[in-house]
């Protein structure tokens, strides 16, 4: 004799069968530290399923936070070594420092990506020949 499933059980398959839901995004207002040496690069380039981002340093920006985990997680570990002794690991230092200014909106994400993105494009057309070849100058 089989029996209906009680209300208990119908509830848990409905969570069961139902997808996470997805969570708004955070966005924050950043500013990356200058260079530190001469091997920093002018600005930092951050990638983050397939989306590259270059953000000027010194410079207010709006970030997700995805790419500042990408930021985050992008180390460097140095080391000591002294004549006659094993190499010794003193600690690991970020490749890109940043500071938090505070909590920002998506919109202010996407309004300073289009502008940049415009930028980006005005400056690779200027150095584009009649012909399409580059202008290297």
């Amino acid at each position: 004799m089989a029996t209906d499933p009680t209300k208990e059980d119908k509830e848990v398959e409905s969570n069961s069968n139902s997808k996470p839901k997805k969570t708004e995004e955070q966005y924050f207002e950043v500013i990356f530290s200058a260079k530190t040496h001469a091997n920093d690069h002018e600005d930092v380039m951050l990638g983050c399923n397939g989306e590259i981002l270059n953000i000027k340093r010194e410079t207010p920006v709006v970030l997700p936070k995805r790419f500042l985990e990408v930021a985050d997680h992008a180390s460097e570990t140095k080391w000591k070594q002294l004549p006659g002794q094993p190499r010794k690991r003193v600690g690991v230092v970020k490749r890109y420092p940043y500071s938090v200014i505070g909590p920002a909106k998506k919109e202010d994400y996407e309004k300073a990506k289009r502008e940049g993105t415009r930028k980006a494009i005005e400056a690779a057309e200027r150095n584009l020949n009649a012909d399409g070849s580059r202008n290297i100058s």
